[in-house]
């Protein structure tokens, strides 16, 4: 799945669970579910669903500046992210 496609999910979750509606049996947790890391798995669905998208959001970051730096455009390096877990 595309980051893009996965940060659509993990944001209509967001949104449902915003609103009160109930997502016990949501396809889109499963979704999230499936593409979570092993520590991330067992997450409330809110949780879950935004460290997918700030794990998406600064891998393709990440790639940007990489393109960026390979074309020899100056690139600021990204700022720490307390939400990732590294290492």
């Amino acid at each position: 799945m595309e980051s893009r496609e996965l940060v659509e999910v993990a944001l209509r979750v967001l949104k449902a669970w915003t609103s009160g509606e109930h997502l016990s049996s949501s396809a889109d947790i499963e979704i999230l579910r499936r593409h979570a890391l092993p520590d991330e798995v067992d997450l409330a669905p809110d949780d879950l669903a935004c460290y997918i998208v700030n794990r998406e959001c600064s891998r393709v970051i990440g790639e940007s500046q990489g393109e960026r730096k390979q074309a020899g455009c100056a690139v600021e390096p990204l700022a720490p992210n307390r939400y990732l877990k590294t290492g």
